[in-house]
């Protein structure tokens, strides 16, 4: 499966497994895009949504962080 963002296009691995009517979905490569559908070409679709959206999330992120000025303290905490 290739997942487009514009011309871009991603070889990824996806796990799936049935659950219930809906087939579940998860990229091996990219572990936080999940979702599902009700037939294997839906759940494709949403997986290429998900991801295209992580992707612009991402370069949003990294253009923000990129006008900050962070600082880094490390810290021991008890939980």
């Amino acid at each position: 499966m290739a997942a487009q963002n514009k011309d871009k296009k991603y070889d990824v691995t996806v796990k799936y497994w049935q659950d219930g009517e809906w087939i579940v979905g998860q990229l091996k490569e990219y572990p936080e895009v999940i979702s599902e559908g009700k037939t294997m070409g839906e759940l494709v679709s949403n997986l290429q949504d998900a991801l295209r959206q992580l992707k612009a999330s991402s370069e949003n992120l990294k253009s923000v962080q990129r006008k900050r000025k962070y600082k880094v303290k490390r810290l021991e905490i008890a939980a």
